[in-house]
């Protein structure tokens, strides 16, 4: 007796030459295929069915450069000499300099002058600047940046309260908050 063998389970063997033609696939899935979980998860799985493993490196490979928040790629980063990890620690520098900033402008409603802050504001705002700095320039659990870099980032957040500040005020008098 004599069994039937599957050429296209079996190993080593090609399939017949008149194998039905492949449909095409559209793009939009059919109501029984949608997902119930909405549009993202809906677009997610589109682009996971498009994408076959042995192109996934290609789409990211020719994924448009991404810009940070300044407008800086990835690539000019690269080229000014900073790394992944230097970018990480300035965007760290440039959070904690810019939250202390915005602590400033938004406890007063006048100009940030106008009433000195307490003492334990003054003292943490020290304690976090040093803290920061510190990690930052010694490179302590973080990639080290220069002195002069993390300074610049300082002397930015001022001059970014500064500018909030003289924003704020006509703001709040346009507004008549007092």
């Amino acid at each position: 007796m004599k069994a039937s063998v599957d050429p296209l389970t079996s190993p080593g063997s090609s399939p017949p030459a008149e194998a039905e033609p492949k449909t095409p696939q559209s793009s939009a899935p059919t109501p029984e295929q949608a997902p119930k979980g909405g549009a993202v998860a809906d677009q997610s799985r589109q682009v996971e069915a498009q994408t076959s493993p042995s192109t996934k490196g290609a789409a990211i490979a020719n994924a448009p450069e991404v810009t940070s928040k300044g407008g800086l790629t990835s690539d000019e980063a690269h080229r000014m000499g900073f790394s992944v990890g230097a970018l990480q620690t300035l965007g760290f520098v440039v959070i904690v300099f810019g939250n202390q900033a915005t602590t400033y402008t938004n406890r007063e409603r006048r100009h940030l002058w106008s009433s000195r802050p307490s003492i334990w504001l003054l003292i943490s705002s020290i304690a976090d600047l040093l803290i920061a700095s510190t990690l930052a320039v010694g490179g302590i659990a973080m990639t080290p940046l220069p002195a002069w870099m993390v300074a610049g980032t300082l002397a930015a957040a001022a001059a970014f309260a500064i500018i909030l500040d003289f924003v704020k005020v006509p703001v709040f008098r346009r507004l008549s908050i007092t």
